[in-house]
């Protein structure tokens, strides 16, 4: 096979196609940004960065009495943003903790912390939001 001027082999439109969608493909990629401008008041907001949709987005975060508050936020979609408020409050003193998980479109699931750390979760720890938390902060 002879490719001439101006074509492109299999395995460059494959490269090319990656590139395009920075190695993601149908993959949800979620971030979360904590906004504390407002005096007493804190909200969560998550932006879906990624190519797929956020299944299921649930989010958990550690209140200050230490207990933890799962909330589920639903599907998000490529682009979409959700901000809700943070009712558990931030100790200034303390690390904040906070974690939030989603399943893919074939039911895989992720998840992701404040403090950067990302990983994909298997059996019992992708069960819920409270065990991927757990999880997370082994």
């Amino acid at each position: 096979m002879a490719l001439g001027p101006q074509q492109m082999p299999p395995q460059g439109a494959k490269a090319l196609v990656a590139g395009l969608l920075n190695g993601r493909r149908s993959r949800a990629e979620v971030s979360a940004v904590l906004d504390e401008s407002e005096a007493g008041s804190s909200t969560i907001e998550f932006l879906n960065e990624g190519s797929g949709t956020a299944v299921q987005l649930q989010y958990v975060a550690e209140r200050i009495d230490g207990q933890l508050a799962a909330h589920s936020v639903g599907d998000l979609g490529p682009g979409a943003i959700f901000r809700g408020e943070l009712r558990e409050g931030v100790a200034p003193d303390r690390s904040f903790r906070l974690v939030w998980r989603c399943q893919n479109l074939k039911g895989h699931v992720r998840a992701w912390s404040y403090d950067g750390r990302s990983k994909r979760l298997h059996g019992e720890s992708a069960a819920t939001a409270e065990a991927a938390f757990r999880a997370m902060y082994r």
